[in-house]
């Protein structure tokens, strides 16, 4: 379930989500769209347009992404990386590629299921173990009272009838 959303939320959020976060408007035709394009192009990312977010109102850092998954993966440029030059945008942008042509989203995505399938085997382990020795403490509790009822002469079902008398009463 988990993998389910995450695969729905990566595929929907550059298209849906983002922007009620962010404006995202087309960047203007012009050299650095042409070079951005050109880059994508050459490296298979498979993006028609280059979209410029306003996050200068948040923070002074430089940033890009290539986001989406099945059909939804868009180019994203900060504003703040807009005040470099083509030379700083086109690394910011061939490291930004590298990440989406790696597939660290896929990686990402096979990671988290792994930790999930890993963490729930664990819990189960453990509370397999937990429950063995809760039952094996059980027996144990039962064989004293056994032992300990019988040495006095009276016998175990004398015990619990009296127990279960008590309980009943007590209610």
């Amino acid at each position: 379930l988990t993998i389910g959303v995450m695969m729905v939320t990566i595929t929907l959020a550059p298209v849906y989500l983002d922007p009620l976060f962010n404006d995202y408007t087309p960047l203007p035709d012009g050299p650095v769209k042409t070079e951005v394009l050109k880059l994508a192009r050459a490296n298979g990312v498979p993006a028609d347009n280059v979209y410029l977010v306003d996050a200068s109102r948040q923070s002074d850092r430089i940033s890009a992404n290539v986001k989406g998954l099945f059909g939804t993966t868009r180019i994203a440029l900060n504003d703040n990386l807009m005040k470099q030059d083509i030379h700083e945008v086109r690394s910011v942008m061939a490291h930004e590629m590298g990440h989406y042509l790696l597939n660290h989203m896929w990686k990402l995505i096979i990671t988290v299921a792994l930790l999930i399938a890993v963490s729930l085997a664990l819990v189960a382990v453990l509370a397999l173990i937990a429950g063995v020795q809760l039952f094996c403490f059980g027996l144990l509790a039962e064989l004293q009272m056994r032992t300990y009822h019988e040495s006095q002469g009276r016998p175990i079902y004398r015990v619990r009838e009296t127990l279960r008398g008590g309980l009943a009463a007590a209610r």
